[in-house]
């Protein structure tokens, strides 16, 4: 039985109206007190407006691609050509100092030029290792992959600083201008992608929703937030 609001008197569900007072009845019940509000905790949805997403659900950010992509396959790319550099740069010294007539003639600190030479060229296989560990820790979103990509620098500077050294001991005169710009400039070179790819890696939305978390950044040698 319903209850009259009017008057109190008790009210058949199926009467529209009140049989004492002759009060409309309203028969639709209010399933929730009337001091709570049901879509208060649950706003309706606003049409016409996607749902935001949050940073780990953009799915084209789930999947290696854009400059993740590029500069993981230039790490493929620099890594072949510095060992075949490192190969031919040490065949090409050891055959020289291994020759008895340049033995014989060369002044001492052209051979130990040419030594220097050599101990670069073997810090630029140490710097081929850091880059290949880098490309496997991206493929396996492992979290010291930014790490590795700095130290690859690093060693890769180290080498160009020694082999300044040895163009000088020798007298940059001696080689050709093309040799020693490309020297220098390398070594300039990683200087700055040191700096640009720890930038990008520290500020890139792409990488921290690829590799889950930016816990990567904890454990590279310094950051650029």
């Amino acid at each position: 039985m319903n209850q009259c609001t009017n008057c109190g008197n008790p009210v058949d569900p199926n009467t529209d109206s009140c049989p004492a007072c002759g009060s409309r009845i309203n028969t639709e019940q209010n399933d929730y007190p009337s001091t709570q509000n049901p879509y208060a905790q649950q706003p309706p949805p606003s049409y016409g407006q996607q749902p935001q997403q949050t940073l780990y659900d953009n799915p084209a950010y789930m999947q290696i691609g854009g400059w993740l992509l590029v500069f993981v396959i230039g790490g493929i790319i620099t890594t072949v050509y510095n060992i075949n550099l490192a190969i031919n740069t040490i065949r090409d010294n050891t055959e020289m100092l291994n020759d008895a007539f340049f033995d014989a003639v060369l002044p001492d600190d052209w051979k130990t030029a040419i030594n220097l030479e050599i101990i670069a060229s073997f810090i630029i296989f140490l710097a081929a290792v850091f880059q290949i560990i880098f490309v496997v820790q991206v493929f396996q979103r492992k979290k010291a992959f930014l790490l590795f990509e700095q130290l690859t620098f690093i060693t890769l500077l180290f080498s160009g600083i020694i082999m300044i050294v040895a163009l000088n001991m020798i007298g940059f005169s001696e080689f050709e201008e093309n040799e020693v710009s490309q020297t220098i400039g390398g070594t300039i070179g990683y200087i700055a992608g040191l700096f640009l790819y720890t930038l990008y890696y520290s500020r890139s939305v792409r990488v921290r929703t690829y590799m889950g978390n930016d816990e990567y950044l904890d454990r590279a040698l310094f950051t650029l937030k």
